[in-house]
């Protein structure tokens, strides 16, 4: 047997290896943030990109149904038919949208602090 053997599709390189590769990238300043993303999603393992990812759109989408389904309840429970009614519910969405925000900074706030900062 050979003692080089060419690596194999199914054989992937360790996964703390991958994840130094991609913080490497994000670390270069010669690449835009359009590549490192890129990269990240090439590169990163697919626990890392569920959780990175796809698991941060399902918990904004699933709050906001929430809270869509929360005022129409109330809406329809307490006969709310006048203005003041409405913009008593629609205080209350931007109050829960703001509590989920934070809730959202607790969990991912690896994620909100590794954000590149806006070039004006």
């Amino acid at each position: 047997m050979c003692a080089h053997q060419p690596k194999r599709f199914w054989q992937r390189d360790d996964a703390e290896e991958r994840r130094e590769r991609v913080d490497a990238a994000r670390q270069d300043e010669s690449l835009d943030d359009e590549q490192v993303k890129r990269l990240a999603r090439k590169h990163l393992p697919w626990k890392d990109w569920l959780i990175n990812e796809y698991v941060i759109y399902w918990y904004w989408l699933a709050f906001l149904a929430v809270d869509l389904f929360l005022l129409l309840d109330a809406a329809q429970r307490y006969h709310v038919e006048d203005a003041r009614g409405i913009l008593i519910l629609l205080i209350a969405l931007g109050v829960l949208v703001w509590l989920e925000y934070l809730l959202f900074a607790k969990i991912w706030q690896e994620r909100l602090m590794s954000r590149p900062k806006e070039k004006f």
